[in-house]
C-alpha cells in the first residue's frame, strides 16, 4: 500500500509537504511495517525519523506535514 500525493496512491494526501511517493505501508508476519521511499521531508512515527518501522496501535505517523494516528 502506497502514500502520497499522486492519485494512484492506495491513501492520497493533498499536502505539497508530502511527496508524491512519500511512503509504503506493508503487512508482514502479522505486523504493519512502514518504510519511507525517499521522500522530501522524511517520515516520523512517535516524534523520530524514520527509514523502515513496525507501527502499533496508538502510533502518530507524520509525513511531511499530515499526521495520521494509528489504531
Amino acid at each position: 500500500m502506497f502514500l502520497g500525493r499522486h492519485p494512484s496512491c492506495d491513501v492520497v494526501l493533498s499536502s505539497m509537504s508530502v511527496s508524491r511517493r512519500h511512503a509504503r505501508l506493508v503487512f508482514r508476519d502479522g505486523r504493519w511495517v512502514l518504510q519511507d521511499l525517499g521522500s522530501t521531508n522524511g517520515t516520523e512515527v512517535n516524534g523520530i525519523d524514520v527509514g523502515r518501522c513496525e507501527l502499533r496501535p496508538g502510533d502518530e505517523v507524520i509525513l511531511g506535514d499530515e499526521r495520521l494516528r494509528i489504531d
